[in-house]
């Protein structure tokens, strides 16, 4: 399903947000109410922004190599 944040999937920011954010689910310490691609997403973004985040961050992994 197409999303605004589709420019950080298959990114390792996107894929060590994704793992933080299940794991805080998985745990019960986090509840997401909206689908997880648009909070992760979001947080990505949020996180580019900032600049606190490398180039490299957000590169995109070819499928083969994730």
């Amino acid at each position: 399903m197409p999303h605004p944040y589709e420019m950080y999937e298959g990114t390792p920011l996107w894929s060590a947000i994704a793992s933080a954010v299940s794991g805080l689910v998985e745990n019960k310490d986090l509840a997401v109410t909206t689908a997880p691609q648009y909070v992760v997403g979001f947080l990505c973004q949020a996180l580019v922004r900032s600049g606190l985040v490398s180039p490299e961050a957000v590169t995109r992994v070819p499928p083969a190599n994730r």
